[in-house]
């Protein structure tokens, strides 16, 4: 499960338990063979989950999901090295069959919607209680210099149509959520070669207002006979996502606290709604505070909801390529894959001045910034399997692997503050020469490779030994402890 009910959320797996204050804690994930590289940072549920849910978290059309396996036993860790420590998921997808060309079509919608809320106060409520709390007190009411907001003055008509409404915020920015999860695919082949291609389209409202999520993905697989001894298969996958999310992920806490007797949209003295939202620098419940690109403190919910923008478009790219000779039918092999994991983020948020209410001379007005990552990993894997024949009570299998595994990453990160107009939603120069942004970037290259020596003996089909022997190699650690 997830931490949000938002689009994408992001979703994090335990399947050893928690064994680090703050080390890697999640498990090693294979798609058909080979690592995937995926962060995933909040709960997920291995008790329930099914293709459903492993497709979301890996951003593969559940449809396309053959099998689903947990490991998390000594033998995990014996095939994959210390990277297994807290277990292996491994997942295979489906492959072509021998047969004419069988085309599917498969659709999944839904509605979702929040549960109803705790009772809460009217404006009426509110502000009855407001002055019941500064009387009580023995305090005099009209001299804090936010007593109008409470008072109601017909007089005084700006403050008076501004904050004498009954809002409820939360139901301000909930809607009802629909999503939809469209399948194609078509496979089929002969004795020869068999193949199976898939496109998947995903598209998903949250029920905040501002969030969802579109997904496409297309995956082919070719298995192809060269020979009596040699195989060739292939595997190539393709997923583009964009997603949307508010600028705060505390936006609904806010909505609970925001006092209700607070209007959405601004009115003048003459009680004409104005069609701004209204989000005054400050009221008595404080005002926004910009700090670590989060806003927090107080704001208009709505505002922050439809006029900022938390945006992200991410693709990937994930070749794979399979070489089988058989040296002895029955008796020995080798095989051969290499992978290439090519990925690409890019991010985009802003937050306007109407959106926080601060003055337009202070930095947090008009914030934008942009952040682009890269990935690239290349993974190969030899594997040689021995199996000699022992007669009927007695059988051995003797397996070498070697893995090795190269990822280089880039990042780049920049970001201005007031900017010039809430038009200008990237980074630009600011308006204040008193006001500085910042830029960053980053890289990095790690390199890793492990050598695996089994031996599996089974006696009777009733008594199995095993035994294993793995060295692994890692460019992280310092030059003597590699």
């Amino acid at each position: 499960t997830s931490t949000s009910g938002d689009p994408g959320a992001p979703m994090q797996i335990r399947i050893r338990g928690t064994s680090s204050i703050n080390g890697a804690v999640d498990p090693l994930i294979v798609v058909d063979g080979m690592p995937f590289d995926i962060t995933v940072p909040s709960d997920f549920d291995f008790a329930t989950s099914d293709e459903n849910g492993y497709g979301q978290l890996l951003n593969i059309a559940p449809s396309d999901i053959k099998s689903i396996t947990v490991l998390k036993d000594a033998a995990a860790t014996a095939v994959w090295g210390s990277r297994a420590a807290n277990g292996v998921l491994v997942i295979e997808t489906k492959r072509g069959s021998i047969g004419p060309p069988a085309i599917s079509y498969n659709f999944k919608g839904s509605y979702s919607a929040q549960p109803g809320p705790i009772p809460m106060l009217d404006g009426n409520q509110y502000s009855s209680l407001v002055l019941e709390e500064f009387y009580n007190a023995g305090r005099q009411f009209s001299t804090s210099e936010f007593a109008k907001q409470f008072q109601y003055d017909k007089n005084d008509p700006y403050n008076y149509f501004n904050y004498s409404n009954n809002t409820d915020w939360l139901d301000a920015i909930t809607r009802n959520g629909f999503l939809q999860d469209h399948n194609l695919s078509i496979s089929g082949g002969g004795e020869k070669a068999k193949y199976r291609a898939s496109v998947n389209y995903f598209g998903q409202n949250g029920t905040t207002v501002g969030t969802g999520l579109t997904r496409v993905s297309a995956r082919v697989n070719l298995d192809y006979v060269v020979s009596n001894r040699i195989r060739f298969s292939s595997d190539i996958s393709y997923t583009h996502i964009d997603q949307t999310a508010v600028f705060n992920s505390n936006i609904r806490d806010v909505a609970y606290a925001k006092m209700p007797n607070q209007s959405l949209y601004e009115y003048d003295e003459y009680g004409n709604m104005t069609g701004n939202f209204f989000s005054p620098a400050s009221t008595a419940q404080g005002s926004a505070v910009y700090s670590n690109r989060k806003i927090t403190g107080t704001y208009n919910p709505l505002a922050l909801a439809r006029a900022a923008s938390n945006a992200s478009i991410a693709e990937r790219i994930t070749p794979k390529f399979t070489l089988q000779y058989i040296i002895v039918p029955n008796r020995l092999d080798l095989r051969g894959s290499f992978q290439a994991n090519i990925s690409n983020t890019k991010g985009k948020t802003f937050l306007p001045q109407i959106a926080s209410g601060r003055p337009f001379t202070e930095a947090i007005v008009n914030t934008a910034s942009d952040s682009d990552g890269d990935s690239f990993t290349m993974n190969t894997n030899i594997n040689l399997t021995y199996t000699p024949d022992l007669g009927k009570k007695h059988s051995l299998i003797g397996f070498l692997r070697f893995d090795s595994e190269d990822t280089r990453r880039t990042s780049q990160f920049l970001m201005s503050t007031n900017t010039a107009s809430s038009f200008l939603t990237d980074p630009s120069i600011d308006s204040r020469t008193n006001v500085a942004g910042s830029a960053g970037s980053s890289a990095s290259q790690y390199r890793s490779v492990g050598l695996l020596a089994n031996a599996q003996y089974k006696l009777l089909d009733r008594y199995i030994f095993n035994a294993s022997i793995r060295g692994d190699g890692n460019s992280r650690f310092g030059s003597n402890n590699r």
